[in-house]
């Protein structure tokens, strides 16, 4: 069985948004929070490493999309 290589791509590209959403997460959810409330780091970093995870999985997918 073949599978078209724009399933690769697309699901390169859905990984490749996750990642960005995971960065926005980062950088957005301490920057809403109020001055009084101290941020987790721990949380911070999971959206950091969740990112990086998905971003080198999207990058994966897409090489085999080409």
């Amino acid at each position: 069985m073949i599978i078209d290589p724009m399933v690769f791509t697309t699901v390169g590209d859905v990984f490749l948004n996750l990642s960005a959403g995971w960065f926005g997460a980062a950088v957005i959810i301490p920057a809403i929070q109020p001055r009084g409330v101290k941020s987790n780091i721990r949380y911070r970093l999971f959206d950091i490493l969740f990112g990086f995870i998905a971003l080198v999985i999207g990058y994966k997918f897409r090489i085999l999309g080409l």
